[in-house]
C-alpha cells in the first residue's frame, strides 16, 4: 500500500513509537541443491534506522540460536552463529520505506518453545511491537507453537516451532 493509506490500527501503534516507513526492494534467491533442504538462500530488505534494527535483530536472533554473521555501515547480516552466510540482510536505505502488502511476514525456525517466548521477550524488550503472544496456533496445526512481533520498520515477524507427531 502506498504510504498515504497506512492508517488505522496497528499502524498508528507502529507511528506512535516512532516507526517510519521506508521504501524496500527484496530480494529473494531462490536455491535447490541435492545437499540442501534450504529453499530460499537468502532475503534482503530495507531498513529507515540501521542501528535501531540492528539492535533488535541482534536481540531476536540470539534467542533463536542465530547470530550476527556480517556487517559494515550499510547493511547486516544474519545467519547460523559461526558461519559467514547471510539468510537475512539488512540494508540502510536512504528514502522512506514502503512494506510489503498484506500477507507478506517473515517466519524463523525456533529450536523450542522457550526460543520462541525467547523471540518474542526480546523483540518486544528491543522495541518491537507484540503482534501476537507465544501459544499455539490450532488453526495451523495441533502441535503450531508460534510468536508474532512488528519489527521497528513494521515488518511482520514470526517465530515458530512444531513439536509432536
Amino acid at each position: 500500500l502506498p504510504i498515504r493509506e497506512r492508517e488505522g490500527e496497528p499502524f498508528d501503534r507502529l507511528r506512535a513509537n516512532g516507526f517510519c516507513w521506508a521504501q524496500s526492494v527484496t530480494l529473494v534467491t531462490l536455491v535447490r541443491t541435492p545437499h540442501s533442504a534450504a529453499m530460499l538462500g537468502h532475503i534482503s530488505y530495507g531498513v529507515c534506522d540501521l542501528s535501531r534494527a540492528r539492535l533488535f535483530y541482534d536481540a531476536i536472533m540470539a534467542a533463536l540460536s542465530y547470530g550476527r554473521v556480517d556487517a559494515d555501515r550499510r547493511g547486516v547480516g544474519y545467519g547460523q552463529a559461526g558461519t559467514q552466510m547471510e539468510q537475512l540482510l539488512l540494508r540502510a536505505v536512504d528514502r522512506p520505506v514502503q512494506l510489503p502488502g498484506e500477507g507478506f511476514h517473515l517466519c524463523f525456525d525456533a529450536p523450542d518453545r522457550a526460543a520462541v517466548d525467547a523471540f518474542h521477550a526480546a523483540g518486544v524488550a528491543a522495541g518491537g511491537i507484540d503482534n501476537g503472544a507465544p501459544g499455539l496456533r490450532p488453526h495451523y496445526g495441533p502441535n503450531y507453537y508460534a510468536a508474532f512481533l512488528f519489527d521497528p520498520d513494521g515488518y511482520r515477524l514470526e517465530a515458530k516451532v512444531v513439536t509432536g507427531p
